[in-house]
């Protein structure tokens, strides 16, 4: 009888809360989410009213099963939430370390293919490693003087496990794979 009394006199407000703990930087689904109602005034600022505006976006942080769900929580953008969720389980994201003079005068751009050439020297000299058709994607350059260094790659971990030790003996090239086969379009 109290509560109904009181209630009256309390407006609430719906607010997303965790259904259940949410890993950091997973993308968030309806199940992920319940709908709890808490005082008006005890509402914190940025929260969401409604599941909608959360399902498909990556938590940013760890967030506990009862836990409101604020905007800084989360995030539409998988740049804020870091490459790693492009990667498949099969991939691995991998930095070529290239001067513009090895890495086509740095010319390179996101989205493009290239093989990655180690060509081995002194003791060690033999047939070059050659990595085909790697996607780039990301290329790096010096934050102040816009300088190529090089390009951050998809390779699967046996590739990266080759070309790391690759690297210390040798020297490493980019080479720009055609995005279409002319050869192929003229016969």
């Amino acid at each position: 009888m109290s509560y109904r009394l009181i209630a009256t006199f309390v407006g609430t407000a719906p607010v997303v809360v965790a259904a259940r703990d949410i890993d950091a930087y997973r993308m968030v689904n309806a199940s992920d989410l319940r709908l709890t109602d808490l005082p008006v005034r005890a509402v914190p600022k940025g929260s969401f009213s409604s599941p909608k505006e959360v399902v498909g976006t990556y938590s940013l942080s760890r967030l506990c099963e009862g836990q409101v769900v604020l905007k800084p929580h989360v995030s539409r953008e998988t740049k804020e939430v870091g490459f790693s969720l492009a990667l498949s389980s099969e991939t691995r994201g991998f930095f070529v370390p290239a001067s513009a003079s090895r890495g086509i005068g740095g010319m390179l751009k996101r989205g493009e293919q290239v093989d990655v050439i180690c060509v081995q020297r002194g003791a060690f000299a033999g047939e070059p490693l050659v990595i085909p058709n790697v996607q780039v994607v990301e290329v790096v350059k010096d934050s102040s003087s816009a300088e190529f260094l090089g390009a951050l790659v998809v390779l699967s971990p046996w590739e990266c496990e080759l070309l790391a030790s690759s690297m210390e003996t040798g020297s490493l090239y980019l080479a720009l794979v055609p995005k279409v086969d002319w050869g192929a379009i003229i016969r």
